[in-house]
């Protein structure tokens, strides 16, 4: 994501959580890649799923991005 490649690190992310559907960290990451691609909604969405998943700064990201 550094590089700023969102689109091919949220299709990663996708990936990751077909494989994983309970890994957090893959919803929080992607919630980050859809910012890149503003995209608030979906993000707020994936950082929702991570908090469900037992991600705690979730919340942080949705206050911070998603208002």
């Amino acid at each position: 994501m550094k590089q700023k490649n969102y689109k091919q690190a949220k299709e990663d992310f996708d990936t990751a959580i077909k494989l994983k559907s309970d890994f957090a960290v893959a919803y929080v990451n992607r919630g980050f890649t859809k910012i890149g691609l503003k995209d608030k909604k979906g993000a707020r969405k994936d950082w929702e799923t991570a908090k469900k998943l037992g991600f705690r700064q979730a919340d942080e990201f949705i206050n911070e991005y998603c208002k």
